[in-house]
């Protein structure tokens, strides 16, 4: 009883961060996981008219959210299909910011505010013909410093895991009582999504699905170089050991 009792506590932490690996090319360390019920969720929508009677979704336009206390902080946010667009922060003021200005019906729609996040609520913002700086034509979208470094210093900030995803152990898996292990390497973007996962090593290819279906559906706060959100590489172990 109490090796499994051990057993089942090593798999949850290993789950719950990253492993390190020798490697130059691969930044690693550890990402802590934070509760989020201590973070204040921010929503925003976006939906303008141009030309029409009826407000339309806009879809993949980008925005900076600087907040500034308790600690500075930044991530990226970028509008689905729908207009919306969603991310963790903690409690605080903020500033929202487009990144370039977006182009309907022959006229430029920008947006720049403040909104407050609170702690364990939802704050909804919405972006509309009303709140917009617009402009006739096509401007040229101002200049802002790439946050695609996937280079870590000791300096920088570790992402902080707020929705975790446990791996599914493969029924095939389950039933011939196999047990394995997976490493996978991924980006943590500026907005705190993972892409771009694949699998370094794996004792059986039977979880590996398993492993990149978790890992891709996890959401962090992105990792800060002096306040700015950066994407990173890391690498993850997941152990499959149930028996």
């Amino acid at each position: 009883m109490r090796r499994r009792r051990h057993r089942t506590w090593l798999l949850h932490h290993l789950l719950a961060g990253f492993v390190c690996l020798s490697s130059a090319s691969i930044n690693c360390g550890v990402a802590r996981a934070i509760d989020i019920h201590s973070l204040g969720k921010l929503v925003v929508v976006a939906a303008v008219k141009g030309d029409s009677d009826a407000a339309h979704p806009l879809e993949a336009a980008d925005f900076d959210l600087t907040c500034t206390t308790p600690v500075a902080f930044s991530v990226r946010l970028r509008t689905d299909a729908a207009g919306l667009a969603n991310t963790f922060a903690r409690p605080g003021k903020c500033l929202l910011t487009s990144r370039a200005p977006v182009l309907v019906d022959g006229k430029s729609y920008s947006w720049r505010g403040n909104v407050e996040l609170f702690r364990d609520k939802e704050t909804r913002l919405e972006l509309s013909d009303d709140n917009a700086s617009t402009q006739e034509g096509r401007q040229t979208p101002p200049t802002i410093e790439s946050n695609q470094s996937k280079d870590l210093t000791s300096e920088d900030v570790l992402p902080e895991i707020v929705f975790k995803v446990e791996p599914n152990y493969p029924p095939r898996a389950k039933r011939d009582r196999l047990r394995g292990t997976v490493v996978c390497q991924a980006v943590i973007g500026d907005d705190g999504y993972v892409r771009d996962v694949k699998v370094l090593s794996s004792t059986s290819p039977i979880f590996n699905e398993s492993s990149i279906l978790a890992v891709s559906q996890r959401r962090y706060l992105p990792a800060q170089r002096s306040g700015r959100a950066i994407a990173v590489y890391f690498t993850m172990k997941l152990d499959f050991n149930i028996f």
